[in-house]
Order: C-alpha cells, then sequence, then structure tokens
C-alpha cells in the first residue's frame, strides 16, 4: 500500500467533516464520507501521476 500522511489540520478537518454530517444527517453517512475519503487518499497515493497539481 502507498503511503501518505495528513497534517495536524487536515486531520482536525476530517473530524469536523465527519462531525457535521453526524449532525445533519446520520452516524452511518458521517462513516461513509469519512471511508470515501480515507479510499481517496490512498488512491492518490498509490497513483499520484494521475493526479497532478493543476494549479502548478
Amino acid at each position: 500500500m502507498a503511503k501518505y500522511v495528513l497534517t495536524n489540520k487536515a486531520v482536525e478537518d476530517l473530524g469536523l467533516i465527519w462531525n457535521y454530517t453526524y449532525e445533519m444527517w446520520s452516524e452511518n453517512q458521517a462513516d461513509i464520507y469519512y471511508q470515501l475519503l480515507i479510499s481517496s487518499f490512498e488512491k492518490i497515493a498509490r497513483s499520484p501521476a494521475f493526479f497532478c497539481n493543476i494549479f502548478l
């Protein structure tokens, strides 16, 4: 598995996203969103060239 590192701020933001989703919808939906984000990070880490920086 490819490795990636989240900043403390990113981890904090993930928690805020989870909390907001939990309050607005449900714990199940918050877990789904969280897992989708983590899966996306893993996908980017595995294929970084596919996800190039468009702002360069």
